[in-house]
C-alpha cells in the first residue's frame, strides 16, 4: 500500500511540472518585428450623375423627385435640385400701403415631404475647392416681372444640412457649407409712391462653401413663410406678373 501512494505522489509531481509555463527569451540575432506599407486610392466622380436625395434621410432618393425639380442630376460639382415653381398667390392691389406677400403653398413646389423650399448641391470632385450658389431674377420668356416697379424678392437663410457623420445645424452644414439671406431687385425702376421704396441687388449668394468645405451633398431648406415678395404701394397693375429665378453654381477654383 505504501508503494502505491508513493507512485501516485510521484506522478502528481511530474504532471505539475509538465503544466508549469515555459518562458522563452529571444536569442541574440533574432528579428521579431516588421512593417507593411498600406495605400487606398479614391478618384473623383465625374461621370456618374447623382440624383436628388431626401434631405431628412440622404440614403433615400427624393420623393417626389425630378417632376418638381428645376435643376437636374449631375456628376462632379452639380446643382441637383432647385424648386421648379415659386408663387405668391392672388392678392388685391393696395394703393396706400407697401405689402410683403409670403410664398403660396398651393403654387410653390416644396422639397419632398419637408414643406420647405429646397436647394441641393452635390460635390464629388474630391478637391474640396469650395463653391458658390447664386440667384438672379429675370423676366424669362414672355415675362413682365421687371415692370413691377420697386419690387424685391426676399429669400431667408435656410436650414443647411449635408451628408456624412455630422449633419450640422442652423445655417451651417456639417461639411461647412453656409446659407445666406438675399434681397433681389425685381422691378427695373424704383418707385417713390407712398414715399418709400424697397432696395435689393440684381443677384445674390444663397449658399456657399469656402475652400476645404462643401464636399458631399448639401441641402438648403427655406421656410416658405419667410420667402417674401415685397411690393411698393400703388405700383401693381391688375395682371399676372411672370419671371424666372436663375440659379448658378460656380466653383471657387474658377474664380
Amino acid at each position: 500500500m505504501k508503494k502505491v501512494v508513493g507512485s501516485l505522489l510521484m506522478t502528481s509531481t511530474m504532471l505539475l511540472g509538465a503544466l508549469a509555463p515555459i518562458v522563452a527569451n529571444a536569442a541574440d540575432g533574432e528579428n521579431r518585428s516588421g512593417t507593411t506599407d498600406t495605400t487606398a486610392t479614391f478618384t473623383a466622380n465625374t461621370t456618374n450623375p447623382v440624383d436628388p436625395v431626401d434631405p431628412t434621410d440622404p440614403t433615400k432618393p427624393l420623393n417626389p423627385g425630378d417632376g418638381d425639380n428645376g435643376a437636374s442630376a449631375g456628376a462632379g460639382l452639380s446643382l441637383i435640385y432647385a424648386p421648379s415653381k415659386l408663387g405668391f398667390g392672388s392678392n388685391q392691389i393696395d394703393v396706400i400701403n407697401n405689402q410683403s406677400y409670403a410664398a403660396d403653398a398651393s403654387s410653390t413646389v416644396m422639397m419632398g415631404t419637408t414643406n420647405k423650399v429646397g436647394l441641393q448641391v452635390s460635390d464629388q470632385r474630391g478637391t474640396n475647392a469650395g463653391w458658390t450658389l447664386s440667384v438672379a431674377a429675370a423676366d424669362g420668356t414672355d415675362g413682365n416681372l421687371s415692370s413691377l416697379k420697386g419690387a424685391t424678392l426676399s429669400l431667408p437663410a435656410g436650414t443647411v444640412t449635408s451628408t456624412g457623420a455630422t449633419a450640422g445645424s442652423g445655417s451651417t452644414a456639417g461639411n461647412g457649407a453656409t446659407g445666406q439671406a438675399v434681397d433681389l431687385d425685381l422691378g427695373s425702376q424704383a418707385s417713390t409712391s407712398a414715399g418709400a421704396t424697397f432696395t435689393g441687388a440684381t443677384s445674390g449668394v444663397v449658399l456657399t462653401a469656402a475652400d476645404k468645405n462643401g464636399a458631399g451633398i448639401t441641402s438648403d431648406l427655406l421656410d416658405p413663410t419667410a420667402i417674401k415678395l415685397n411690393v411698393v404701394a400703388n405700383t401693381a397693375s391688375a395682371t399676372t406678373y411672370k419671371g424666372v429665378l436663375n440659379w448658378t453654381l460656380t466653383s471657387s477654383a474658377d474664380n
